[in-house]
């Protein structure tokens, strides 16, 4: 595209320059001399006159409110009349102009021939840019392969940020297979030389047992050295290793400081299991709107695990006024956002008629959708539906299946959070 736009910008110097000297050449047929001040066809002495032309107010163009500003000028006299800003000098014959000694011809004629000319390049230059376009892309000089080949060659070296990265792609199976003994193995290079990346995530690996044998007390420790370097995913899952006294004495209190230390710096994770000790009032006092506050926070950081539970709460008027209405605003966020509970949900919100319109083929669709993502409820609830619906009615809401699962957004701290181990304590 950039020959084209270089052919075109060069048709419109062309016009503009060819316009500017058949000016020149309009006040040389009165006498003027050929460096009279000429501007766009606008002799000096002009009226000017700026309006405003029809164009999107506050544009992305930084034009102000109302429009583009354009500037014309009325010609007074005798030398020549403007027609939307070009001027007619009404002269058809060929005079020549002499400016700084050089000989030029300006006419009309020849402005059509400079024009002409620009645009029968422009044509070839379309020609050659669409040939180009035709050819095999470059390949590009960095591959997974090569990345991950170089990072092995890195952390043979001692490296220790490529040992955690390839502890991280081993651990999540990006670009090779997933091998949680393979991430251990990079991860505690890693976390021997500091990296709290590292050390977080082999709290997590030893806290599930998984490519190392399950050790608490190892997932304590590691989880400890990243909390007191200000690893907040580190920090939620502490709080849950004292909420359920695994590898340390349970303290729900501790648990409880821990929690609000990473809610009220943004981890949407650690604001749900806020809000699910609140909600439950294992340990400390119950408070159902203490509950929501926390739940309400977590969904408006886009946690869907937060926005189903909150539009419970507006389900059922725990914590917060009965709204059939928001409740299902929040169901539906969180059931786009990949939450299987919220698309059972709402596909019995569906299949009911409540709060939404009464639509088998909608119910049937969220069902199968959270049935695909593990959600065991949904299996019963397909059976029951398929009861009452034709298999038309089946074929499309499996039609609709395929192309919710290329739309469905996955909620983004749903799936990083708990890729690398943010655990959330659902309430029961």
């Amino acid at each position: 595209m950039g020959t084209i736009s270089n052919a075109v910008l060069l048709v419109f110097v062309a016009l503009a320059e060819g316009a500017r000297v058949s000016f020149i050449h309009s006040g040389a047929a009165q006498g003027l001399p050929a460096d009279a001040n000429c501007s766009f066809g606008v002799i000096d002495g002009a009226h000017q006159r700026t309006v405003s032309s029809p164009g999107p107010a506050n544009s992305d163009f930084g034009r102000k409110s109302g429009g583009f500003l354009t500037t014309w000028r009325d010609t007074v006299g005798p030398f020549c009349r403007t027609s939307g800003g070009l001027c007619d000098p009404g002269l058809t014959d060929v005079r020549k102009v002499h400016r700084f000694g050089r000989v030029l011809m300006y006419s009309r004629p020849f402005l059509l021939i400079t024009c002409l000319t620009v645009l029968w390049l422009c044509f070839f230059a379309v020609a050659a840019e669409a040939q180009d376009s035709n050819k095999d892309p470059a390949p590009k000089r960095e591959t997974i392969g090569s990345e991950v080949s170089y990072l092995r060659n890195q952390a043979a070296r001692g490296d220790a940020m490529a040992n955690d990265q390839l502890g991280h792609l081993y651990m999540t199976g990006t670009g090779v297979s997933l091998n949680y003994a393979e991430a251990a193995k990079f991860l505690h290079a890693a976390a021997e030389q500091g990296v709290t990346e590292a050390e977080f995530a082999l709290g997590y690996l030893y806290e599930h047992g998984k490519g190392v044998p399950q050790d608490y007390r190892k997932a304590f420790a590691y989880y400890t050295t990243a909390t007191r370097k200000g690893n907040l995913t580190a920090t939620n899952n502490l709080g849950l290793l004292y909420e359920y006294g695994h590898g340390i004495r349970r303290d729900v209190r501790k648990a409880e400081y821990l929690f609000r230390y990473a809610a009220e710096r943004g981890n949407p994770v650690a604001q749900c299991n806020l809000g699910t000790l609140n909600f439950g009032g294992r340990g400390i006092t119950q408070n159902y709107p203490k509950a929501a506050e926390w739940f309400r926070k977590a969904a408006e950081n886009g946690y869907a695990p937060g926005q189903q539970i909150l539009a419970w709460m507006y389900f059922t008027g725990s914590g917060v006024p009965r709204d059939y209405a928001i409740g299902t605003q929040w169901l539906q966020l969180a059931a786009h956002g990949g939450d299987p509970r919220a698309q059972v949900d709402l596909g019995y919100l569906y299949e009911q008629g409540k709060g939404v319109p009464l639509d088998y083929v909608t119910a049937y669709m969220w069902y199968e959708t959270a049935e695909s993502g593990g959600e065991r409820r949904a299996s019963e609830r397909l059976r029951k539906l398929s009861k009452v619906m034709t298999k038309e009615q089946i074929s499309r809401a499996i039609t609709s299946v395929r192309d919710l699962s290329t739309s469905t957004l996955k909620g983004e701290a749903v799936e990083q959070s708990q890729r690398i181990g943010n655990a959330f304590n659902p309430p029961h």
